[in-house]
């Protein structure tokens, strides 16, 4: 079986490899509440690398584990949490981009 090398880590095929999304959640917020994210607590570094929709009304953020990160239960308006399936049907009409790129 050939092996995969990616960033100094040997992994296997995706067909032998563990699902690396199962313990990691999504969810939907306003680009405006983007600045009440610790981003200590989720995987976006900072707010100029977390992804908005073109139309401006979207954002979102992700993180591991079963917990949902203080500061963004702390927002008021949030979407339903997603996994990666539902997360790649949302993002599938193409319409977000990456902030950083505008």
């Amino acid at each position: 079986m050939r092996k995969l090398k990616t960033f100094g880590t040997v992994i296997k095929p995706d067909s032998d490899y563990p699902n690396m999304h199962e313990n990691r959640h999504w969810i939907l917020i306003s680009p405006s509440d983007l600045s009440l994210i610790d981003f200590t607590e989720v995987c976006e570094t900072s707010i100029d690398t977390a992804r908005t929709n073109i139309a401006g009304d979207k954002a979102f953020v992700k993180w591991d584990g079963s917990s949902m990160p203080a500061s963004v239960a702390a927002i008021n308006h949030l979407s339903d949490i997603m996994d990666h399936d539902e997360i790649k049907s949302e993002l599938s009409d193409g319409w977000f981009t990456d902030t950083k790129n505008e």
